[in-house]
């Protein structure tokens, strides 16, 4: 059966404490949903740029979600994201749209076929609470 995390082995190799926890988490018995196939640092090329997807997860009926993982404290002030302090230098949401529709893009240009449905979501796993907005919350 294909389904549940990919690599079975374990997560590629990472600095990110972050991408090991969530690896950790999605891999653990019945985290899944049945059918669905989860990828950790999935790696593709569109026009002759690198793309990589955190955590890609895939269901044939329901389509797939691109994870953007952060580790840390983080944090939106007046319309800048904050990890530890410092500022990002790409916002983790632009990141996670870029790379979904980075996807979707490969999927048309080098197999021809048409992307299901999808999104894309963040995911802060040192934090116990969403970083909530100050200030501008635009994002930038």
């Amino acid at each position: 059966m294909i389904d549940g995390m990919h690599p079975k082995s374990g997560p590629r190799p990472t600095d990110s404490h972050a991408e090991r926890r969530i690896y950790e988490a999605l891999a653990r018995e019945g985290a899944l949903p049945e059918g669905v196939v989860g990828w950790h640092s999935l790696a593709f090329t569109v026009n002759n740029r690198e793309h990589e997807i955190d955590f890609l997860l895939a269901h044939p009926e329901r389509g797939f979600i691109a994870i953007e993982a952060k580790g840390g404290q983080i944090k939106l002030e007046d319309g800048f994201w904050l990890q530890n302090g410092q500022r990002m230098k790409a916002p983790p949401t632009k990141q996670a749209i870029d790379a979904a529709h980075a996807l979707a893009r490969y999927l048309r240009e080098a197999h021809h076929l048409e992307p299901p449905r999808f999104t894309y979501a963040v995911w802060f796993p040192d934090m116990s609470k969403p970083p909530l907005p100050s200030g501008d919350a635009k994002g930038r």
